[in-house]
Protein backbone atom coordinates (compact mmCIF):
# COMPACT_ATOMS: atom_id res chain seq x y z
CA UNK A 1 0.00 0.00 0.00
CA UNK A 2 2.91 2.35 0.65
CA UNK A 3 3.98 2.23 -3.03
CA UNK A 4 0.61 3.55 -4.17
CA UNK A 5 0.91 6.54 -1.86
CA UNK A 6 4.32 7.49 -3.35
CA UNK A 7 2.92 8.07 -6.86
CA UNK A 8 3.09 11.75 -7.69
CA UNK A 9 0.30 13.01 -9.92
CA UNK A 10 1.60 15.26 -12.69
CA UNK A 11 -0.30 17.43 -15.08
CA UNK A 12 0.08 16.41 -18.72
CA UNK A 13 2.62 18.32 -20.75
CA UNK A 14 0.77 20.63 -23.13
CA UNK A 15 3.62 20.98 -25.64
CA UNK A 16 3.69 18.96 -28.85
CA UNK A 17 7.03 17.39 -29.72
CA UNK A 18 7.09 17.43 -33.52
CA UNK A 19 10.51 15.83 -33.67
CA UNK A 20 9.22 12.80 -31.74
CA UNK A 21 6.18 12.55 -34.05
CA UNK A 22 8.49 12.74 -37.07
CA UNK A 23 10.69 9.96 -35.68
CA UNK A 24 7.64 7.76 -35.18
CA UNK A 25 6.44 8.39 -38.74
CA UNK A 26 9.87 7.68 -40.22
CA UNK A 27 10.23 4.49 -38.21
CA UNK A 28 6.87 3.26 -39.49
CA UNK A 29 7.44 4.26 -43.15
CA UNK A 30 6.18 0.91 -44.45
CA UNK A 31 2.70 1.60 -43.03
CA UNK A 32 2.58 4.94 -44.81
CA UNK A 33 3.86 3.45 -48.10
CA UNK A 34 1.47 0.50 -47.83
CA UNK A 35 -1.51 2.73 -47.13
CA UNK A 36 -0.63 5.00 -50.04
CA UNK A 37 -0.29 2.01 -52.38
CA UNK A 38 -3.58 0.52 -51.18
CA UNK A 39 -5.52 3.77 -51.67
CA UNK A 40 -3.96 4.39 -55.08
CA UNK A 41 -4.91 0.88 -56.17
CA UNK A 42 -8.44 1.40 -54.84
CA UNK A 43 -8.82 4.70 -56.67
CA UNK A 44 -7.53 3.13 -59.91
CA UNK A 45 -10.08 0.31 -59.63
CA UNK A 46 -12.84 2.83 -58.88
CA UNK A 47 -11.95 4.91 -61.93
CA UNK A 48 -11.67 1.79 -64.10
CA UNK A 49 -15.24 0.66 -63.34
CA UNK A 50 -16.93 4.08 -63.14
CA UNK A 51 -18.54 5.11 -66.44
CA UNK A 52 -17.21 8.30 -67.96
CA UNK A 53 -19.54 11.29 -67.89
CA UNK A 54 -19.08 14.41 -69.95
CA UNK A 55 -20.77 17.78 -69.57
CA UNK A 56 -20.83 20.82 -71.79
CA UNK A 57 -22.76 24.02 -72.13
CA UNK A 58 -23.25 26.57 -74.87
CA UNK A 59 -25.28 29.56 -75.94
CA UNK A 60 -26.70 30.41 -79.33
CA UNK A 61 -27.36 33.94 -80.47
CA UNK A 62 -29.94 34.38 -83.22
CA UNK A 63 -30.72 37.49 -85.20
CA UNK A 64 -34.27 38.15 -86.26
CA UNK A 65 -34.26 39.52 -89.81
CA UNK A 66 -37.70 39.63 -91.33
CA UNK A 67 -37.58 40.31 -95.05
CA UNK A 68 -40.89 40.78 -96.76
Amino acid sequence: MEEIDKVVKKLPNQEVDYFKIGKILVSRWYWIAGSLLLFMLGSYVYLWYTPKTYATSGTMKLEENILV
